[in-house]
């Protein structure tokens, strides 16, 4: 219970939540930085994800200490797609869904960033993912380096969700165009699919064109335009807080996001 029970604020869905999800990037917490964190926002982060490749370079005792205390708070642990690419590429999605088995992880990432899969063999990996070892799977849709159309997202995502992934990551960078919001995108996303099936990734730096600025104002764009509850992914840690007074109204009012994401509100299906 918060210590101002007698202030009304927007409510929001306990966990675990299939809707208005925050997934947070953990770049190397330590064990006292997360729990700390966890003791303080843990209600508020649904889905943690240890990014890229660190998964690998964390003692494993450590890192099962890690997952254990995501788990204890309702968080799933999740290591970042691109490492699943880089064991597909030696052939060893096997041994890799082993080894996150072993470490304890009841949740896996399949993206294409780095590697190009075709349809059938993204669906063949979320479905072994699923029915072998039993991981819920996050999927993801889009690419960092090569634009997609609004089309081929559609398809991915629905070929994602019919072999069983869970949820869809939309990759922030087919959202921009050298720093330029590219709304056309998401409308079309979220006519052809259920809105709750999507996460929505914040971008980052490694965007070409991307400011910090931009980062904080698709935040908002994403809360004003299609909701409080809204899942919103790649949150840092120290801003998992920040979301959730946006989220709930009790935060920093902000106009309508201006310069890059100002447009009118997208129609809906």
């Amino acid at each position: 219970m918060n210590g101002f029970p007698g202030i009304d604020i927007i409510e929001r869905p306990d966990k675990p939540r299939d809707e208005g999800i925050t997934m947070m990037i953990d770049w190397g917490l330590g064990l006292g930085q997360l729990a700390d964190l966890l003791d303080q926002a843990g209600a508020y982060i649904d889905i943690a994800k240890i990014a890229v490749g660190t998964a690998a370079l964390i003692p494993q005792e450590l890192l099962a200490e890690k997952i254990r205390l995501y788990a204890h708070r309702g968080v799933t642990a999740s290591p970042g797609g691109q490492f699943l690419e880089y064991a597909y590429t030696q052939g060893r999605a096997a041994a890799f869904f082993e080894s996150c088995q072993r470490a304890g992880f009841s949740c896996v990432e399949v993206s294409t960033n780095e590697v190009d899969l075709d349809p059938g063999e993204k669906a063949r990996l979320i479905r072994a993912a699923v029915d072998d070892y039993g991981f819920k799977v996050l999927g993801e849709t889009g690419s960092k380096h090569a634009a997609s159309t609004p089309e081929t997202l559609v398809a991915d995502a629905r070929n994602m969700l019919d072999a069983g992934a869970w949820k869809i990551f939309v990759e922030a960078a087919e959202c921009f165009v050298d720093g330029v919001f590219q709304r056309r995108v998401i409308d079309h996303l979220i006519r052809r699919v259920a809105l709750s099936d999507l996460i929505f990734e914040l971008p980052g730096p490694w965007i070409r064109g991307i400011r910090d600025d931009a980062i904080h104002e698709l935040m908002i764009w994403l809360i004003v335009e299609l909701g409080h509850n809204v899942n919103i992914a790649n949150l840092h840690p120290d801003r998992v807080l920040y979301l959730e007074t946006q989220r709930r109204g009790i935060g920093v009012k902000h106009r309508q996001p201006r310069d890059i994401l100002a447009a009118s509100k997208p129609a809906r299906a």
